[in-house]
């Protein structure tokens, strides 16, 4: 690179809105679907699309991170809820 040549800026995500509040801004995206989510979807564990699916960049998840002993509570008590109405 030559001296006063401005580097390349690294494209930036599309953070345009949340996924279900589209008039606020999001916060966070979903690498797998690339939906976005505004602050008040992660807080409330409303932000990971598919939770019982794979998902390759779940090791690099900031909403899977957030929300991780939310979903499992759930899941367990979904299971729960199942067996006892059998």
């Amino acid at each position: 690179m030559t001296e006063g040549t401005a580097r390349p800026k690294p494209e930036q995500p599309d953070f345009t809105g949340c996924r279900f509040h589209p008039d606020r801004p999001a916060l966070v995206r979903c690498n797998k679907y690339e939906y976005s989510y505004c602050e008040e979807c992660v807080e409330s564990c409303n932000a990971c699309t598919d939770p019982e699916l794979y998902c390759q960049h779940r090791t690099q998840c900031f909403i899977w991170e957030m929300c991780r002993s939310e979903i499992k509570r759930r899941r367990k008590e979904g299971a729960c809820s199942k067996a006892a109405a059998q």
